[in-house]
């Protein structure tokens, strides 16, 4: 109905991450994901969305 495929949303993410790394390294020429392309990288994951925040403010007040 709104475009949206009959595979499984895990899929659809897969191939939906698949476009933006093969659209980033196009138009960057760099390759995706690589740390040292981006200014900060935070693992979410390990600190958690409330610590990104506190740290990027603290990285904001600093600069």
């Amino acid at each position: 109905m709104y475009g949206q495929r009959e595979e499984s949303p895990v899929q659809r993410l897969r191939d939906k991450d698949r476009e933006r790394k093969a659209y980033y390294e196009l138009y960057t020429g760099t390759s995706w994901g690589q740390a040292d392309n981006y200014e900060l990288c935070l693992d979410s994951g390990k600190i958690g969305m409330e610590g990104c925040v506190n740290m990027i403010a603290q990285l904001f007040q600093h600069a």
